[in-house]
């Protein structure tokens, strides 16, 4: 039996580190996947910031195309409150 000890001990050494390798690799695999996943999460996240960001600025831009609008409107009636008094002058 002692003939035989070695090589199954070389046997049951080489069938630890083999197992070892693959436990290794795979876990290996499953972090690089759950990178990829959270990668994709974050790109749309930031898909959906930009989204809304484009919306607010064009929010913006209308509340302010509205206003210029408004701001118009009050100079013409200004403009002719003026020469009303200058008549009435």
């Amino acid at each position: 039996m002692d003939e035989h000890f070695y090589g199954y001990l070389g046997m049951g050494f080489t069938f630890m580190i083999l197992l070892g390798g693959i436990t290794a690799y795979s876990i290996t695999i499953q972090q690089r996947n759950k990178t990829k996943q959270m990668q994709f999460a974050s790109d749309e996240h930031y898909a959906k910031l930009v989204e809304s960001s484009m919306d607010l600025q064009r929010q913006v831009v209308e509340g302010q195309d509205r206003l210029l609008g408004e701001l118009e409107e009050i100079r013409g009636r200004l403009t002719s409150v003026e020469k009303l008094l200058r008549e009435v002058e």
